[in-house]
């Protein structure tokens, strides 16, 4: 069901996402990050392995936003990674050239859906939503700081321009490398992220 809520600009609603949206939350997703790192780098199987997660509840833990022409603007996820869930991970999208009311409902409703596993966590436990953006990157920056969340932690991506091939490294004999076969491997990969994924959650 479209709700209409008051602090969204006029004439624009938000759902809960569902399969058939899979495609346009990927677009958006991609249109976000072209915007704050110039490349596109959400594929639609991520997406579809978030929704498929054990747990994760379409209805509950997914928020859209809808422009006036009835266009996607906006998108919302709670992954909760950890068990006890006390760090739920927000995943956020919305065009930057929408107002700053859409991302500003977005996280209002990912920190009220971030409260609800206040039942799952130990009595008295500290819950911390946590969420990323692109260093400088002013949309969300904006938002993200008038609703009074702080910088704890950066990440960098390195990048070395090379002249020439390296040299071909040399392994251990018991690692043996071999080309990703997708529906042989995905299944083994994806657990390894996630697990990857909760390790880093919890420190």
């Amino acid at each position: 069901m479209t709700t209409k809520l008051n602090n969204l600009p006029p004439g624009y609603s938000s759902r809960a996402a569902t399969w058939d949206d899979l495609q346009a939350v990927v677009t958006l997703a991609n249109l976000d990050s072209k915007s704050s790192t110039g490349v596109e780098d959400t594929s639609l199987e991520e997406i579809r392995n978030d929704w498929d997660e054990p747990g994760f509840d379409l209805a509950r833990d997914t928020q859209l936003v809808f422009s006036t022409e009835n266009e996607l603007v906006g998108f919302a996820e709670i992954l909760k990674l950890q068990s006890p869930p006390v760090k739920p991970y927000l995943w956020i999208s919305y065009l930057p050239e929408e107002p700053v009311e859409v991302g500003t409902f977005l996280l209002k409703w990912a920190k009220g859906s971030a409260l609800n596993v206040s039942s799952l966590v130990p009595e008295n436990a500290s819950i911390n939503l946590v969420a990323h953006n692109v260093s400088g990157y002013a949309p969300k920056q904006t938002v993200f700081e008038q609703n009074e969340m702080s910088v704890i932690r950066h990440s960098f991506q390195m990048r070395i321009d090379m002249e020439e091939r390296p040299a071909n490294p040399s392994w251990p004999e018991q690692i043996e490398l071999r080309p990703f076969v997708e529906n042989i491997h995905a299944q083994d990969v994806y657990r390894q992220m996630t697990t990857l994924s909760k390790i880093i959650s919890a420190t």
